[in-house]
């Protein structure tokens, strides 16, 4: 019998909330590859549901860009407030769509680098697990939300 350490952790739930079927694939795709179990969501309502019904979800990426100024707002706010332990990520296309983000969200530029949006997963996770802040708010207390430098 091997006493070597076995500890398999269980993998980071993300919720995804994408409307173009070509970008939640690709997206799907990639943050499977890197270990993540990803619940694909292609409206709010259906993410409303994934986050009533599923407790372990880790972290969220909302497509903040196109789902409309009233409903992605709406979205993005309730998974802020309401689901504090939850890592909130918004992807947008212009940095005008930064304008009024919800607290605790952190901005993932499009295009983005899909490798480092994976590392910023597990560092939020592990912060908001402890109820602390996004990991990125350090670098800017000034700002309600925060950008990575994440596009090519």
């Amino acid at each position: 019998m091997s006493t070597t350490d076995t500890t398999t952790e269980k993998p980071l739930v993300v919720l995804l909330v994408e409307e173009e079927l070509v970008p939640r694939f690709f997206m799907t795709e990639f943050l499977e590859g890197a270990g993540f179990t990803v619940i694909e969501t292609a409206s709010t309502e259906e993410a409303y549901l994934a986050l009533t019904t599923r407790p372990d979800i880790n972290a969220a990426i909302v497509e903040w860009a196109r789902l409309g100024p009233t409903t992605k707002a709406t979205l993005a706010e309730m998974i802020a407030v309401q689901f504090p332990r939850i890592a909130l990520f918004l992807t947008v296309t212009q940095a005008s769509d930064t304008v009024e983000l919800p607290p605790r969200s952190t901005v993932l530029s499009i295009p983005y680098e899909p490798a480092a949006i994976a590392v910023l997963i597990r560092q939020a996770v592990e912060q908001y697990s402890g109820g602390a802040e996004s990991p990125l708010a350090a670098e800017d207390k000034s700002a309600g939300s925060t950008e990575p430098s994440l596009s090519q």
